[in-house]
């Protein structure tokens, strides 16, 4: 990770396994090559390992073809992340997933970027702890922003979406004052001895 530096060396099908035992909801699987090494080849792997667990393809995704890509590939779910796209590429991509069934987190880093995210009515928003411009982290964001997303979606008289809390993450526990309904854990879980048990945690243990 070009934030967290190398991970311990893990074999895919055992790491995801932990998960499944913890408990995951879902398996986030990097795609991106330079900087992240990772690559669809793995995520099609695992999708064949594991044909009924959720998949989310993680990656910076900017053109309809990698939304088909990612079908193509195993994906349950695609990553989009709003300060990556303008409006009419933000809807294309966005419909684009929906035809294809598959998923979406749609991130947002920034409250002004919260009104453009809601315009699609998501089901998902993710809140990133993590500036992508610097890789500086500010966890009080995350919460912040969380709140902001379900008073907007509800002044808009929409579906409030399932907010994620996303990065950040550096102990077996969510900080009490994200308010998330979820989380989008990677460091920690490759970096830990045990990521059955801190997935376990995670879902029960909260600072």
């Amino acid at each position: 990770s070009p934030s967290g530096g190398r991970f311990p060396s893990r074999d895919l099908r055992t790491q995801v396994r932990a998960y499944e035992k913890g408990g995951a909801a879902a398996v986030s699987v990097l795609t991106e090559e330079q900087y992240f090494h990772g690559s669809l080849e793995d995520l099609s792997a695992l999708k064949e390992m594991f044909p009924h667990l959720p998949f989310l393809r993680k990656d910076f995704l900017t053109h309809p073809y990698e939304i088909y890509e990612s079908y193509a590939a195993g994906a349950d779910a695609v990553l989009l992340i709003v300060r990556l796209l303008d409006d009419r590429m933000l809807r294309e991509l966005y419909g684009f997933a929906q035809e294809l069934s598959l998923g979406v987190l749609l991130e947002v880093e920034r409250a002004d970027e919260i009104g453009r995210a809601l315009s699609v009515e998501p089901q998902v928003v993710g809140v990133n702890a993590r500036d992508l411009c610097d890789l500086s982290v500010d966890r009080a964001r995350v919460g912040a922003l969380a709140r902001m997303v379900r008073e907007e979606a509800a002044r808009r008289g929409m579906d409030v979406p399932v907010v994620v809390g996303e990065s950040g993450i550096d102990a077996p526990c969510v900080p009490r004052d994200w308010d998330v309904d979820a989380v989008l854990v990677g460091t920690f879980l490759m970096r830990s001895s045990d990521p059955a048990a801190a997935v376990r945690d995670l879902q029960v243990k909260r600072t």
